[in-house]
């Protein structure tokens, strides 16, 4: 089973959640040749590890929130269960705005100026005007968008099911390219003038042409690898069943470290020379300081995460099995 199946039935028992993933066995593997692993010793948290900031808000939103994005000065939020993208106010912590969407909302992406939600039971991407938080356009996609990426003039879906990357043209609203993938393509984010894209068929980074749509390079990372994101110089990926971030050098596509964390990473964030990682099993906020390639500090909140944000001054982060998003001003205080 794809992390991609069973995280959407909610929360599971950690043996369901092993034998879906392999557990250590047949799933999980070492990192590629080339990756400098760091002792896992040195790397995994650890009780006297400082926490990585304070917990500040908790605000109550619909249930099982799942993507982030923060833009527009806003921090929105996708429901996968409640087909619908919640719009919170920084200013006063709350929800200021509920806009229903397509059919499980699954990942959500800023551009063009407007706000665009994968929806992926319904093979279709929502834009939302920001101005008067309405849907003011449904584009047909392939069959189960899982990502969304808006970079170089297009807004591109991943399709999980057909394996393939649709381009959808933000002056038209229309579906104007298809390109294939091939395997189980899940997230990307955009940069170096690439799409770097997730598949679980082979446990590769794909790095896709942002104008064409054509696949240049297959990566090869840790197992099940999830997220993408992009900074300091870098492409920085979450590899589920092996519980390591691999980090990518974009101007050779080789891996230049695999920094061990812990099984079940899931959601990514890349900023201000720090990188979190959110902990699916172990339910914990990790920050890793990507110069001595260790973690450095952690946060246990409690409920059920997925992914992480960033705006306002704090770091935010949905609480799939409570119903809130969690605030957090991030500790700036270490070097």
């Amino acid at each position: 089973m794809s992390v991609s199946a069973w995280r959407r039935t909610g929360t599971i028992g950690l043996s369901l959640v092993l034998a879906a993933c392999g557990g250590g066995g047949a799933g999980a593997r070492s990192a590629p040749p080339s990756a400098p692993t760091v002792p896992t010793s040195a790397n995994t948290a650890s009780p006297s590890l400082a926490p990585l900031g304070a917990l500040v808000a908790r605000i109550q939103v619909e249930d099982q929130p799942d993507p982030l994005s923060f833009a527009f000065g806003s921090l929105w939020v996708g429901h996968y269960q409640a087909d619908l993208v919640e719009r919170i106010d920084p200013a006063r912590d709350r929800v200021v705005a509920s806009i229903p969407t397509g059919t499980s909302p699954i990942d959500l992406t800023p551009g063009f100026g407007s706000l665009w939600v994968a929806n992926y039971d319904d093979n279709s991407v929502s834009r939302i005007d920001p101005r008067t938080n309405d849907v003011v356009a449904t584009i047909e996609v392939g069959r189960e968008p899982e990502g969304i990426i808006a970079a170089e003039g297009a807004v591109w879906a991943i399709n999980l099911l057909d394996a393939s990357l649709t381009r959808i043209d933000p002056g038209t609203n229309e579906a104007i390219a298809v390109r294939d993938l091939g395997g189980s393509p899940f997230y990307g984010s955009s940069g170096f003038g690439s799409l770097w894209i997730t598949n679980q068929g082979d446990d590769v980074v794909q790095r896709v042409d942002a104008i064409t749509g054509r696949v240049m390079a297959s990566i090869p990372v840790d197992a099940a690898p999830v997220h993408t994101a992009i900074g300091m110089g870098s492409v920085w990926v979450t590899c589920y069943d092996d519980g390591t971030i691999v980090r990518i050098d974009p101007a050779t596509n080789g891996v230049s470290a695999s920094i061990p964390v812990a099984e079940g990473i899931d959601g990514l964030l890349v900023d201000d020379g720090r990188v979190w990682v959110v902990g699916d099993v172990d339910r914990t906020i990790y920050e890793i300081d990507p110069d001595t390639a260790s973690v450095v500090g952690r946060l246990q909140p409690g409920p059920e995460l997925r992914n992480p944000a960033v705006g306002s001054g704090s770091l935010w982060v949905a609480a799939f099995g409570s119903g809130e998003v969690l605030r957090i001003a991030a500790d700036r205080s270490r070097p």
